[in-house]
């Protein structure tokens, strides 16, 4: 049996549960949920079934071979943390993709989330446990790295590229060839026209690095 855990006892796992259910509705064989692991005191009111949550990461006896969803967004620095200490079980990442969105690419790594809606063109790259918001549109031969946080409706056009922990805020738009380094942070509705590198806070139309992201 092909077991998968969640990490998570947010509304953003609730999330990640759907997107499990959705794909088991469409694939029988597809992964069978086992619960949700996390810390109690960060359960939210009225996100998950508290009858499926199994306790912290020691609790839930997940092993070698079993799978996991790291149901974890902003908090880029915990959730590297987490994935380390999953790694170190020997657990799985699977990509966790809704059955609704357009994935015309095998050039993807592992743990990634991606939410209904999201599309992307031909030649694109793809790192390591990215988040992908609904309605995220990705542009031919663009290229993203590992560990960003993409919100809904970001869009970047062809030949476009992000580093590594990333946060782009709602409506954002990486335009033709445009380029963001690491650990910026991109405000909503902004447009990025031009390259950026590393620790930027960055916002506006037509964007510019406002202040560093320390």
């Amino acid at each position: 049996m092909n077991k998968i855990f969640i990490y998570g006892v947010g509304g953003f796992a609730l999330e990640v549960f759907e997107i499990i259910k959705a794909n088991k509705e469409k694939d029988s064989n597809y992964y069978n949920f086992c619960g949700y692991i996390g810390d109690r005191e960060f359960i939210e009111p009225n996100s998950i079934d508290i009858k499926q949550y199994i306790g912290n990461i020691e609790d839930s006896k997940i092993k070698k071979g079993d799978s996991i969803a790291i149901a974890i967004g902003k908090n880029i620095e915990f959730k590297k943390q987490i994935v380390e200490i999953f790694r170190s079980i020997g657990v799985k990442f699977p990509n966790i993709i809704h059955p609704l969105c357009d994935l015309n690419t095998k050039n993807i790594g592992e743990g990634n989330i991606i939410k209904p809606f999201y599309t992307c063109a031909i030649n694109i790259t793809i790192g390591n446990f990215n988040l992908f918001n609904a309605y995220n549109c990705v542009g031919h031969h663009s290229k993203i790295g590992s560990f960003n946080s993409l919100n809904a409706y970001v869009s970047m056009h062809g030949f476009s590229s992000i580093g590594n922990e990333n946060i782009l805020g709602v409506g954002s738009c990486l335009l033709p060839k445009a380029q963001i380094g690491d650990r910026n942070i991109i405000a909503p509705g902004s447009y990025v026209y031009k390259r950026f590198r590393d620790d930027n806070l960055i916002s506006g139309n037509p964007a510019t690095a406002v202040s560093k992201n320390q």
